[in-house]
């Protein structure tokens, strides 16, 4: 052979004919020698008859093909894989007695399928597969390269969600450090309040569009369907610098619009049922119309409650023994509705378009105070909000969006009762318009680094009117804002030697022009128009060092601000009350510092951190008496507010158990210079917050008891009352599991205020006692032939 392939090469400068010849020379030999160990494969060596073997693989249930599937015939050992119809063929396979083995992950391994090959004529056959759900048991994955900032968001995501068998949005955002969740009695309105800071210094958004109406500048919460919501971003600490003017305490932005394509099909169908009369219902529908290149979503939830009940509390104070108040909660119903579309095109492949609309519709009673009841006062609230992203991705890290929000509350307020003093009367309307568009853009101009900028653009439109003193009613207002934002981070490599592996440096800064204008003079003929121009900047560093053990160190300061609210500016008022033009925005200047330190021990999972933060807020707007005896928004305040927070977690046995332990301690205090109020202690905050959970799974089912504590929060200036200190226990009790290919159903029992114990969030509203509920879902995936833990898994593949 050595000789032929020498003769071979030293031919090559041969005439073309010679040449030819020896080629086919060569290529007859090759042929030969394959026939012969074709042959040789057979026990007998014999060469002919030569017969086709051929067939398709189907999927048992839905009569699909099964693409890439691995086809022996044995004991020949030729092997081949299907095609994307699921066929498969041997071309020259000589006579005898086979059998097809047939292997695909996925799917139960088929018996063996006994082919008789004779010349005759040639063997078709047809394989079906039963798919299978793999037990994977315990998967640590380690974030090799994980991300560096210097900014410590919180970003809670469906699964999440879904695993911690929360009821309501209110429970998931309860479990997080330096959050304050205050409801009005069970089915009022939820506020959010962060380190010490008032409920209108947290900015709350739903997919970047504003939640906090214009006229009182806070967010209600209560409107929001937990199913909604696909991932949740919390940031903590002043965000002026990235989200503009009103986070001033910090963000929360609630995404619930698809950012990647999503081709599953899915039906979700729920309903709980809860004290008080509560029924609950709806259904969610993922994809019901395949389009090409198009995911779309679908739902509609309707929840109803009767809301009255029987409460009693203490206020103590330092004149006295404490008094007590008791009583039934009457007019505390609630009727809500919610409709919402969200859905992705893929435009091209670097081009795609999302969008998401959201129409709420609430009608509920006005209890009123407990120092001031109302049985008969009603409020209607309705909300349209909708929002749309245009996003041109051409590389991962250069990307440009442009981004358009509407946002509409339709809020009204009446009481007419003739049973009660024309006084008490009240008929008002707030129509509240916000639209906004922004533009950003993000850039990698070298390695580690990145930079993005943003230019927005928001109107706000807000008119009052007051349908029995019209004289009162503040009319039109305008406010138009402009902002321009540069955020630049840059991450470096540090080599070894030093522990410390990664860098990362942060800053940002951020120009706001705001002008607000009203359509009347004030009372005191001081103008109609407000003007704000600030700059938000921030910087910050972080380190980090280990893969398996790890730790981070951050550090961070900034400035942040909160516009005054429309009605603290024009509010037109009555003899008692008016607004006050001349308010400044309040500020704040804010820093912290972290460490987290997270890793293996004894083969549990931990992840620990801590963190200090401190933040001097100056031009505080404090209602108070003006010299023509009226209450009157001024810039007086200033407050200190530093604290530190603390979190330990640790998961066992491949995460079946998770003990979780939380506490947050804030020192709120007054810096206004009056001998009763100065170093005293802001109102309606707690000192200490703390959370200790327990969280167990055993195949389908799941438990979780937790348990949370309060300081007691001073209800005056002057600290001389208070709300006592509370605990409240909760306990819930979780099943899920698969009624085959198509479906999978669950359901939650929950127990809150175990205890029953009475406590307070909001002045004069006083929480329910102890509350039964219970939910049930039943979720089905038309043609996709996947279990919700194969769905799980996919979401899982593509998240990383």
């Amino acid at each position: 052979m050595q000789r032929f392939f020498r003769t071979l090469r030293d031919r090559k400068h041969d005439p073309p004919r010679r040449r030819y010849a020896v080629g086919g020379a060569a290529l007859t030999l090759l042929l030969l020698f394959s026939a012969i160990a074709y042959g040789a494969a057979f026990p007998d060596g014999t060469t002919t008859p030569l017969v086709r073997v051929s067939g398709v693989v189907l999927d048992d249930r839905s009569g699909s093909a099964v693409p890439s599937a691995t086809v022996s015939l044995q004991p020949a050992g030729f092997v081949t894989v299907t095609a994307a119809d699921g066929t498969f063929a041997f071309r020259l396979v000589p006579e005898g007695r086979y059998e097809i083995v047939v292997r695909s992950v996925g799917y139960e391994p088929p018996p063996p399928t006994g082919v008789q090959v004779s010349s005759d004529h040639p063997v078709q056959v047809e394989i079906r597969m039963t798919p299978t759900v793999y037990d994977l048991g315990s998967v640590s994955v380690e974030d090799v390269r994980r991300p560096l900032s210097s900014a410590r968001p919180l970003v809670i995501d469906k699964e999440a969600i879904r695993t911690s068998r929360a009821g309501s949005l209110t429970d998931v955002l309860q479990r997080v450090d330096g959050l304050y969740v205050q409801e009005a009695g069970g089915a009022g309105p939820v506020e959010i309040r962060m380190r010490g800071s008032s409920s209108k210094q947290v900015l709350v958004l739903i997919d970047g569009q504003r939640l906090n109406a214009s006229g009182t500048g806070v967010a209600d919460l209560s409107g929001i369907p937990l199913e909604l919501v696909e991932r949740i971003e919390v940031h903590t600490g002043g965000a002026s610098a990235e989200f503009g003017p009103d986070a001033l305490a910090g963000a929360i932005n609630i995404v619930t619009r698809p950012e990647a394509y999503e081709r599953d099909r899915l039906v979700n169908l729920y309903s709980s049922i809860g004290a008080y009369h509560a029924l609950e219902g709806g259904v969610d529908l993922n994809n019901p119309i395949l389009l090409n290149g198009v995911s779309n979503r679908f739902n509609y939830s309707h929840r109803e409650a009767d809301g009255d009940f029987e409460y009693a509390y203490a206020v103590g104070g330092s004149a006295g023994e404490p008094v007590t108040y008791e009583g039934v909660r009457q007019n505390n119903e609630v009727r809500t509705e919610n409709y919402f579309g969200s859905g992705m095109a893929q435009l091209a492949r670097p081009l795609s378009l999302s969008y998401s609309v959201h129409h709420h519709r609430t009608r509920r009673g006005l209890p009123g105070s407990v120092s001031r009841p109302d049985t008969t006062g009603r409020a209607r609230d309705d909300r349209l909000i909708g929002t749309a992203a245009l996003t041109y991705a051409a590389m991962p890290l250069h990307q440009h969006e442009l981004s358009f929000g509407f946002t509409q509350f339709d809020q009204s307020f009446r009481n007419l009762d003739p049973a009660i003093s024309p006084a008490y009367h009240y008929d008002s309307r707030f129509l509240n318009d916000q639209v906004s568009i922004k533009q950003s853009s993000q850039a990698q101009i070298w390695r580690g680094n990145q930079v993005r900028g943003l230019l927005e653009y928001r109107r706000d439109r807000l008119f009052h009117d007051d349908y029995l003193r019209s004289r009162f009613a503040m009319g039109l207002s305008i406010r138009r804002s402009r902002g321009a934002a540069l955020m630049v981070s840059q991450r470096f490599d540090v080599a070894r030697g030093i522990p410390v592996d990664r860098v990362a440096l942060d800053a940002a800064m951020r120009y706001d022009y705001a002008q607000t204008e009203a359509d009347y003079v004030t009372l005191l003929d001081r103008g109609e128009s407000h003007v704000s121009e600030s700059w938000s900047p921030r910087i910050g560093a972080a380190i980090s060092y280990g893969r398996r053990y790890h730790y981070t160190l951050r550090a961070g300061y900034g400035k942040s601000l909160r516009l005054p609210s429309i009605n603290a500016l024009f509010w037109r008022g009555d003899a008692r009350s008016t607004g006050n033009p001349d308010l400044r925005p309040e500020h704040a200047e804010h820093s912290d510092i972290s460490l987290e330190i997270a890793g293996d021990l004894l083969g549990a999972e931990v992840d620990a951190h801590v963190t200090y933060f401190h933040s001097n807020v100056t031009d505080m707007v404090v209602w108070m008496v003006n010299f023509q005896d009226q209450w009157q928004p001024m810039n007086l305040g200033r407050a200190r507010i530093t604290g530190h927070e603390e979190s330990l977690a640790v998961s066992a046995l491949g995460k079946r158990i998770r003990l979780e332990w939380h506490n947050a301690v804030t020192d709120a205090v007054n810096k206004v210079p009056d001998h009763a109020t100065y170093n005293k202690r802001l109102v309606f905050y707690p000192r200490y917050l703390s959370r200790l959970s327990v969280e167990g799974r055993l195949g389908v089912v799941s438990a979780r008891y937790s348990i949370r504590w309060a300081d007691k929060t001073y209800t005056n200036d002057a600290n001389t009352k208070y709300y006592g200190a509370y605990r409240v226990d909760d306990l819930a009790l979780g099943v899920e599991f698969s009624l085959g290919a198509h479906w999978t159903a669950g359901g939650t029992a929950r127990i809150d205020n175990l205890r029953d114990r009475d406590y307070v969030l909001l002045a004069n509203y006083p929480m329910p006692g102890r509350t039964i509920g219970a939910d049930i879902r039943l979720t089905f995936t038309p043609g996709s032939g996947r279990t919700s833990a194969q769905a799980e898994l996919a979401a899982d593949n593509r998240a990383h």
